[in-house]
């Protein structure tokens, strides 16, 4: 048996076909939905992203583990606490990770025999990387049972998909720069513009029409839809897509300036917390299957 557990950060649902978006943002992962099972209500427990994977690698919310923020130099997870690599390690899995928060914080390495950091490129962190990385290592350990966890940055902030991407969702020849457009004010009048004015607005530009950041981040799923397609093909050519177990989750979402909140993941709002989680297993997991009961990512160890 072969787990790839997928994290797709910044991900909500409501911008997913599968999860009822008008735009074609993603047909792969819409194809993998409708071959597996998509849980309808899924929520995230704890966000943002450092607290969000320790739910999920825990199987329980912050308030058990102590760790309730990001970032914080007090926060610490005890060995003792049971991880779930480490528990598939135990268990006979070869162990594997193309990841960077070890980079935040050291428990995320823990129970990896092979751990690759995904930082690096001008994309940041950008999709083709990880399937670099993680393409010829399925491909070396085709024949073992194993878990490859895999963590996908394309849909967070700084939203800089290939200019090939934007014409499907920004209208060509509409001026996302047009003086006359005033629908960026919110924004940079918002207090909280000096924090993101150098980490994703002055690498974007000038922009005037908020339209553009929206259209900018669904190129950035349609980026990451087709590294998912890579990835998947290459399990097909390898003759291991059929024993493979693929979970994908958002591990929060992302707010397009629903409630004065601009391209950010804070607040405990509905674009926030409402992430995809979809699982498929042929043979083991009936296709097209939809869950409408309400889920957490802390659902997703047991």
């Amino acid at each position: 048996m072969k787990i790839i557990m997928i994290s797709l950060d910044t991900l909500r649902a409501s911008r997913l076909g599968c999860y009822g978006y008008h735009k074609a943002t993603s047909p792969h992962l819409d194809r993998i939905a409708r071959e597996g099972v998509l849980f309808e209500k899924a929520y995230a427990a704890d966000i943002p992203t450092e607290v969000a994977h320790t739910g999920i690698f825990t199987g329980k919310i912050g308030l058990t583990t102590g760790v309730v923020s990001h970032g914080s130099e007090l926060t610490h997870l005890p060995k003792s606490t049971e991880w779930l690599p480490s528990m598939l390690r135990s268990a006979g899995f070869t162990t594997a990770a193309v990841d960077n928060l070890y980079q935040l914080k050291e428990w995320f390495a823990r129970g990896y025999r092979y751990y690759m950091n995904s930082v690096g490129g001008n994309r940041w962190i950008d999709g083709r990387t990880v399937n670099e990385l993680a393409m010829p290592w399925i491909g070396q350990h085709r024949e073992e049972n194993f878990f490859l966890f895999l963590h996908y940055w394309d849909a967070h902030t700084p939203y800089l998909p290939p200019d090939s991407y934007i014409p499907e969702f920004y209208e060509p020849g509409r001026d996302p720069f047009d003086p006359r457009n005033k629908s960026m004010e919110g924004a940079y009048n918002h207090p909280a513009y000096p924090f993101f004015k150098h980490h994703h607005y002055d690498l974007v530009g000038e922009v005037t029409d908020s339209d553009y950041y929206d259209a900018l981040y669904d190129a950035e799923i349609r980026y990451l839809d087709d590294r998912l397609k890579e990835l998947d093909d290459h399990l097909e050519k390898l003759g291991i897509q059929e024993e493979t177990m693929i979970i994908l989750f958002g591990d929060h979402g992302e707010s397009l300036t629903e409630h004065d909140i601009y391209w950010d993941h804070c607040g405990l709002y509905e674009p926030t917390v409402h992430v995809p989680m979809i699982i498929r297993w042929p043979g083991r997991i009936p296709a097209g299957r939809r869950v409408p009961g309400l889920v957490q990512q802390v659902d997703l160890l047991p």
